[in-house]
């Protein structure tokens, strides 16, 4: 019983001391088809992702209060203005609880790319827990690829791009 006890807790440290340091830990998810979605940015425009098949899809799961997440966010600015217009979507899901404390947030903070809120199903659906950043990266073919906890840097997010954009 102490033994799963200190499983449990060095995991959860490890998941910690990654969303606070920036450490980057890359999941290959099963070749399972993502969970499909119809969210509404805070723009007012609706996205899904079956109206996004046949691109690459980044979801990128942050919050206001998270440093890793404001220090990756112009790394994905850069990226969807270079491949907004090749077959590669964005979406920023913020976890707060407040939309409009992220809309202050944004106000102040240049991200180009959608940002919708994030709702409790829907980070079930992705099985989010409350640990972020997570970058969730879906296929052409609408599977999900990777799951990556925290910080992604500028190389990290091209790599990933070049991937599966070259892809069949």
């Amino acid at each position: 019983m102490k033994r799963n006890k200190l499983i449990v807790l060095s995991f959860a440290l490890v998941l910690f001391v990654s969303s606070v340091s920036g450490l980057l830990f890359a999941q290959e998810a099963p070749a399972k088809d993502a969970p499909d979605f119809t969210l509404t940015d805070l723009d007012g425009n609706t996205i899904s992702l079956s109206e996004l098949e046949g691109e690459v899809v980044f979801l990128n799961f942050w919050a206001t209060w998270c440093t890793p997440c404001k220090k990756e966010m112009p790394y994905f600015n850069e990226a969807f203005e270079t491949y907004k217009d090749k077959g590669v979507n964005i979406i920023g899901i913020s976890i707060d609880r407040s939309e409009k404390i992220v809309k202050k947030f944004l106000a102040k903070k240049e991200v180009l790319y959608p940002v919708a809120m994030g709702s409790q199903k829907f980070l079930r659906n992705y099985e989010i827990a409350r640990v972020i950043p997570v970058t969730v990266i879906i296929d052409k073919k609408g599977k999900l690829r990777y799951k990556l906890i925290g910080e992604m840097e500028k190389e990290e997010i091209e790599r990933y791009i070049q991937e599966l954009i070259n892809e069949g």
